[in-house]
Formats: C-alpha cells, sequence, structure tokens
C-alpha cells in the first residue's frame, strides 16, 4: 500500500512538472507559481525548486509592469525576494 502511494505521489508529481513546463513556455506566470507551490507541497525538497518560484515571481512582476499595474509588481518581486537564501546575489 505504501509503494502504491508513493507511485500516485510521483506521477501526480510528474503531471504537475508537465503543466509547469506548458505554463511557463506560455508565460502564463501566475499559472506557474500555482503549480510550483503545488509541486512544493508535494515534494518539498524537489530540486531548484525555490529558484524557479524565485524566476517565476520575478517574470510575472516584470509582466505586471508591461501591463502597467506596478503595485502588483511590486508584491511579486517581494515575493521572490523572500526565496534568496541569506548571502546569495540577487539578479
Amino acid at each position: 500500500q505504501l509503494a502504491s502511494g508513493v507511485m500516485i505521489i510521483f506521477a501526480a508529481e510528474e503531471q504537475l512538472n508537465h503543466e509547469l513546463e506548458s505554463a511557463i513556455a506560455a508565460e502564463q506566470w501566475m499559472e506557474a507559481i500555482r503549480l510550483l507551490r503545488l509541486i512544493q507541497t508535494i515534494n518539498p525538497n524537489h530540486p531548484e525548486l525555490h529558484e524557479q518560484l524565485r524566476q517565476a515571481y520575478t517574470a510575472y512582476g516584470d509582466q505586471l509592469i508591461a501591463q502597467g499595474r506596478p503595485d502588483l509588481a511590486q508584491e511579486q518581486y517581494q515575493q521572490a525576494q523572500l526565496l534568496v537564501a541569506p548571502g546569495a546575489p540577487v539578479h
């Protein structure tokens, strides 16, 4: 039963990763962030998760700036900043 549960979780994570790739390719950053947060729930040790989230929040902020919504963009940039490891350079 445990092996079955692990396989279900693995399949769910794989499906979310596939959907994430599509969202990123379509520059649907809000959806990408949602999917990354779901992946984080399933597998908090997912490789590069924090960096992917930081990049998605930053890209979403940039998208909001381009749409003339700097107030909402600032919120995204703040979320991205929270994901930067202490002492790490910010890009």
